[in-house]
This record gives C-alpha cells, structure tokens and sequence, in this order.
C-alpha cells in the first residue's frame, strides 16, 4: 500500500502528472494493492494551473491499471494560518481579503485518520470529498485568526472579476451542503487556532 501526498506547486509543471503515473506504473509492476492519492476539493471546477494539473496527476492514476483511491481534501488549518499571515503583512494599516470566498480547512490529524480508514477500505476510486467541520466565509475565519494572534487591522475585501475568482465565490473549494459527518473532521478552525504554538509548530513541521 502506498500513500502519495506527493506534489510540486512551484516547480516543473509536469511533476505531479508524470510523477504520479511513474509511481503507478513502478507500484503495479511492484504488486501494489492499494494507492491512495490525496488532492484538492473543487480541482475540476477552479481553473488554476496548478488544480489542473493535480487534476491531470488524478487521471494518470486511473488510467495506470493500478488500484487505487484517491480523497479530494479541503485547505488545512496551518495553510489558511500562513495565508492569513501573508496578508497581514502584505499591507501596513489594512488586511487585505478577496471578497465573497468562503473556506472550510481541515485538521490534519482529521485527514490522516480518513486515509487510514481508505486504507482499511481498499481500493474504492475517487472517494467522497473530505474537509473540515464548519464552512466559514473568509471574513469570519480572518476575525477568528485575528483574535487567537493578537493582530488589530481592518479587513478590507478586494473584489476580482477572475475565473478563478469567481469559483471560489461559488464555494468550490468547500463540501456540498449535505456532505455527511462522517466525511467532515472534527477539529474546528477555532479549535486549531487555540492549541498551544508549540503545538502548532510541530505540526507545521
């Protein structure tokens, strides 16, 4: 069994297809069960060259012959954590939000536990969409964050007419309504801001 949460956001545009269709290749002439391949929520509806080419890595997998499961996951906690802190720096007086997203991060803990329950499953294909407990809009996840750093700014929404843009107001990136409990985690995004920064750091590790 083999789990791949391997990717390259920043490098060779083909890395994540062509790695994951060598890796599957390698892992069927190895016998391999079972591989599992984490990606992103809403990568077939929000056009950004790098959705498209997790997107692109995900048909590779299916079309390889290998058995595998692959378990789309929303933003978690620490990466929404480092974006926010981008954008309390990115401007003196004001944080700046793109106005009308929502988010919905998930723990990381939460995702470990759901791909050892793929594990215990086996080979199922494309899994139920994964992701935190709570759907928030980005103004009320900033104020969360805000609260829990001690950081005083106004947030000032900044509006764009992108495809992209306009995907991520569309909640793309996020569970549908009725999404089950058992496909959501536990950990809150106020829960995750409270631990303790040693904590958090460890997990950012």
């Amino acid at each position: 069994m083999i789990i791949h949460a391997a990717s390259d956001p920043r490098g060779d545009p083909a890395a994540d297809e062509e790695g994951t269709r060598r890796l599957a290749a390698s892992a069927r002439a190895a016998g391999v069960g079972h591989l599992v391949y984490v990606s992103i929520v809403g990568i077939d509806r929000i056009p950004l060259p790098y959705y498209e080419r997790k997107l692109a890595a995900e048909r590779a997998l299916a079309a390889s012959g290998q058995p595998y499961s692959i378990l789309r996951v929303t933003q978690f906690h620490p990466f929404i954590d480092v974006l926010f802190g981008r954008a309390a720096t990115y401007m003196p007086l004001v944080m700046p939000l793109p106005a009308g997203y929502s988010v919905q991060s998930v723990g990381l803990e939460d995702v470990a536990a759901r791909l050892l329950r793929a594990i215990d499953e086996g080979p199922r294909g494309r899994l139920p969409d994964f992701g935190g407990p709570e759907r928030m809009t980005v103004r009320e996840a900033a104020r969360a964050w805000q609260e829990a750093r001690g950081v005083r700014k106004p947030l000032v929404p900044f509006p764009s007419l992108s495809a992209p843009a306009r995907a991520f107001r569309g909640g793309y990136n996020t569970l549908a309504a009725d999404t089950p409990l058992e496909n959501r985690g536990q950990e809150s995004w106020r829960e995750w801001l409270g631990r303790p920064i040693l904590k958090r750091l460890q997990e950012d590790v």
